[in-house]
């Protein structure tokens, strides 16, 4: 039988450093520096808009800031049923089903 050496954890940005570079070009992401949840589905959206405007930052890095602060104990904290998920450009409510598939996920 073989035996399956588990992976190690990904290596995460600190939560300071993703929220810097994300809000270099979503300021209004995170009103005041503090973490609001922001919507299911928000990377994608933000991919269109750095084609769209040029921005300067590359989607690794957009996926890895975004996961980054996805997954830090004070951002998972501030996920509760029937919260505002805000973009810059739009807002959603969050809605039971993608709240559950979303914690599903989340969870280890």
């Amino acid at each position: 039988m073989k035996v399956k050496i588990p992976k190690p954890p990904k290596k995460r940005l600190l939560l300071e450093e993703a929220t810097l570079q994300i809000t270099t070009f979503w300021p209004n992401l995170f009103p005041d520096g503090k973490l609001c949840p922001m919507k299911i589905g928000i990377q994608q959206d933000m991919w269109q808009e750095v084609k769209e405007n040029g921005f300067p930052i590359a989607r690794r890095r957009l996926r890895a800031c975004l996961g980054s602060i996805g997954h830090h104990a004070d951002y998972r904290a501030l996920i509760q049923l029937g919260a505002f998920a805000n973009s810059q450009t739009k807002c959603n409510k969050v809605n039971p089903w993608s709240y559950i598939d979303k914690i599903t996920v989340m969870t280890p």
